[in-house]
């Protein structure tokens, strides 16, 4: 598959947006958990940047899975990243379980489509597992921020201490110069 069939799929996505009627997920909301879950995670920037491109490839279908089928070459195309390091990437977001790998039998990403044209499944990625666990990142999100909160007053209060200190320390050499 050439770069511009890779392109092709990805765009073809896009268009099936345009065509209207009911959708499930926008590419909105999608986006919006993708990002709590780089947050949440702390996701590395090239692992960011996979699932942003990947995000990019949601169509709003309305289907019960939120599946993309972009290559490997699509994606190095799009993020300047090589193709073993998307591959290692995808391995790692699979592994967070951020998304799900579908393989088709030939190892190819692709869509199945009935005689209408209509698509019926796809191999490719599952991006419900990030659009599933929103709640659970906007609570890690709530956590870390508390935890912000609590080291950022834990270092007022050692500043203040310290400052004090500074204060006592010079006042006793005022009083009792060596």
């Amino acid at each position: 598959m050439d770069r511009r069939q890779a392109a092709g799929s990805c765009r073809f996505g896009r268009k099936e947006a345009c065509r209207g009627g009911a959708r499930t997920v926008t590419r909105k909301e999608l986006s919006a958990a993708a990002r709590n879950a780089e947050k949440a995670l702390s996701l590395r920037p090239a692992q960011r940047l996979v699932l942003s491109e990947l995000v990019a490839c949601w169509a709003e279908q309305e289907r019960e899975k939120l599946l993309v089928w972009p290559s490997n070459d699509y994606l190095a195309s799009r993020t300047g990243l090589n193709e073993r390091s998307i591959r290692r990437i995808l391995a790692q977001l699979t592994e967070l379980k951020l998304i799900v790998a579908k393989d088709s039998p030939n190892g190819k990403r692709l869509a199945i489509r009935d005689l209408a044209g209509d698509i019926i499944d796809a191999y490719g990625f599952e991006l419900t597992p990030v659009y599933a666990r929103r709640g659970e990142w906007t609570a890690m999100l709530a956590e870390l921020k508390v935890m912000r909160e609590i080291r950022k007053r834990a270092y007022d209060e050692v500043t203040v201490a310290r400052r004090a200190a500074e204060e006592a320390v010079s006042a006793l050499a005022q009083h009792f110069p060596a």
